[in-house]
């Protein structure tokens, strides 16, 4: 696949938009979120910028599980993308990166006790988000 860097204005309003709002979404989110902006970028250009992004390393992508379309997200550039968890909420659908070190720690055990490689594209650990768990305890 030939990856093009195009400098164009829809370019730096889905690198500018990505950067600010650090939520995943779908190159069909992307595209509605930039048309209610007044930011004119098709679904195509939308998915051929994103995988641009992704190939230069600076949106991260991957798939939930019974889902088709790809899912991207900015990745700033301290984060370390290369181990991680996905944290998916049952409630509301959150979706958040669990990047600590813990998350280190876990994939070695993994690895050294149980001879087993993780893959992060695929890991998914389900639960109640924070936000969720104190709507579940004011109620």
């Amino acid at each position: 696949m030939a990856i093009f860097k195009y400098k164009t204005k829809q370019r730096e309003a889905i690198l500018n938009y990505l950067r600010q709002n650090h939520e995943p979404m779908t190159g069909m989110q992307l595209a509605a979120v930039l048309a209610k902006k007044n930011l004119q970028a098709s679904l195509t250009t939308c998915y051929r910028h994103l995988e641009a992004l992704y190939h230069e390393g600076l949106v991260e992508k991957y798939f939930l599980p019974n889902e088709k379309s790809a899912y991207y997200r900015y990745v700033p550039e301290q984060e370390n993308i290369e181990v991680h968890f996905h944290l998916k909420c049952t409630a509301c659908g959150r979706l958040e990166h669990m990047t600590c070190d813990r998350t280190v720690e876990i994939t070695q055990h993994i690895f050294n006790e149980h001879g087993f490689q993780v893959d992060f594209e695929m890991t998914f650990i389900y639960g109640l988000c924070k936000y969720c768990q104190s709507r579940r305890t004011e109620k």
